[in-house]
C-alpha cells in the first residue's frame, strides 16, 4: 500500500524495522533562489545553469564570493544551511546498545555545520538574520540571492509585499525566484500520521491514514487543491505529466520535477529521536560560535554536549 512512498519518509518513521507511521507530504528540501540575480550576476537562465554554480559546498561557496562582488549576499543567515548540513549525518546521534545504554555521537555533519556557518559569517555572505526573525521575512524582498527552503517553504513561509487588492507591486520579488537541488539532499519537516494503541476505533483510523497516505486519488487531490508536495512517487509523476504544479511565485516554474529528483537524495536512516533538541542545541551553539562567544569547533561541541548531558542525565556523553 505504501510502495510508492518516498523511501526518506520511511526510515524516517522506522523504529527497530517496524514503521510505525506514514505521512501524506515529502518535505524535500531544495535551494531557492532569484532568476533574476542569477541572470545578472551568473548568467545563468535554467535551474540547471544555476545548479552548477551551488552544485557543492567548495562551488557554492565560491558563488557567494561571486554575489558579494556583485553587491549581494548569498543566504539571509547563517543558520539556513542547518537542515542541509544535518542531513547528511554518517551515523545515529543517539545510539541504544543491547543493554539498553544510549550513547550520544556527534558526526561530521555537525562540525561541518559549524565550518560552513562560521564560512558564512566571516566572509560576510550573509545580513546575520535567524531564521524566522524580522530581517530573515524581509530579505525575501531584498539583497539576498537564496535560501535552502522545502516544499512548503515556498508556498507558506516565503514573504512579499502585497497591495490592498492582493496583487503585488511592481517592486515585489514576487515571481522572480526558482529553485534547484542545491549541494546536498536533505528535508525539512513534515508530518506524520499513526494509529495509537488506544484508538478507541483504529479501524476508521486505519483507513484515514490509508486514505491520506496510500489513496492516489485522494493524494493527487491534495497535491493539486493545497500545492503540498505528496508522499507518493506515482501521484508526483502524474502531476508532472499532467502539467500540475507551476507556480506564480517561481515564475511559473514547475517545482515538482526538482523535488522528485531531490527526494531520491534525502537519507534519514540514521535519524535517531532525540535529534530535534540536539539539533536546537547545535543551531544556538553555532551562532555562539559565530559571534566568538566560543573559539573553537571543539568548545561549540562541549556545549552541545553539556546541553544533551543537563537535559537528558541518561545519556552517556563522551
Amino acid at each position: 500500500m505504501y510502495a510508492n512512498a518516498y523511501q526518506f519518509t520511511k526510515d524516517y518513521a522506522t523504529v527497530d524495522g517496524e514503521l510505525k507511521a506514514l505521512t501524506w507530504q515529502a518535505a524535500v528540501g531544495s535551494f531557492v533562489y532569484r532568476a533574476d540575480i542569477a541572470e545578472e550576476v551568473l548568467g545563468a537562465t535554467t535551474p540547471d545553469e544555476v545548479q552548477e554554480y551551488v552544485k557543492d559546498w567548495d562551488t557554492f561557496f565560491a558563488t557567494a564570493e561571486t554575489m558579494k562582488a556583485a553587491g549581494y549576499k548569498m543566504l539571509s543567515g547563517c543558520d539556513d544551511i542547518k537542515y542541509a548540513c544535518f542531513d547528511q549525518q554518517t551515523q545515529p546521534w543517539i545510539t541504544i546498545a543491547e543493554d539498553g545504554t544510549e550513547t550520544l555521537t556527534l558526526d561530521s555533519s555537525v562540525t561541518d555545520f559549524f565550518n560552513y556557518s562560521k564560512q558564512l559569517y566571516d566572509g560576510g555572505y550573509t545580513d546575520n538574520s535567524s531564521m524566522w526573525d524580522s530581517t530573515w521575512s524581509a530579505n525575501f524582498e531584498d539583497d539576498v540571492f537564496g535560501y535552502f527552503g522545502c516544499t512548503w517553504f515556498v508556498y507558506w513561509c516565503m514573504a512579499f509585499d502585497t497591495n490592498e487588492d492582493g496583487s503585488h507591486p511592481e517592486t515585489s520579488t514576487f515571481g522572480k525566484w526558482a529553485t534547484c537541488q542545491g549541494p546536498v539532499g536533505y528535508h525539512w519537516g513534515g508530518t506524520y500520521v499513526a494509529v495509537l494503541k488506544d484508538c478507541p476505533n483504529p479501524e476508521l483510523a486505519a483507513y484515514l491514514v490509508y486514505a491520506l497516505c496510500c489513496d492516489e486519488e485522494v493524494m493527487y487531490d491534495i497535491a493539486s487543491s493545497t500545492l503540498d508536495f505528496v508522499n507518493n512517487k506515482a501521484v508526483v509523476a502524474r502531476e508532472i505529466e499532467e502539467g500540475v504544479g507551476a507556480s506564480d511565485i517561481l515564475g511559473g516554474q514547475n517545482p515538482l520535477e526538482i523535488w522528485a529528483d531531490a527526494a531520491l537524495a534525502v537519507d534519514l536512516s540514521n535519524a535517531s529521536y532525540l535529534d530535534s533538541y540536539i539539533k536546537d542545541y547545535i543551531t544556538n551553539a553555532a551562532a555562539a560560535y559565530n559571534a566568538g562567544t566560543y573559539a573553537s569547533v571543539d568548545e561549540a561541541l562541549a556545549a552541545v554536549k553539556a546541553d544533551v548531558a543537563a537535559k537528558f542525565d541518561y545519556v552517556v556523553v563522551e
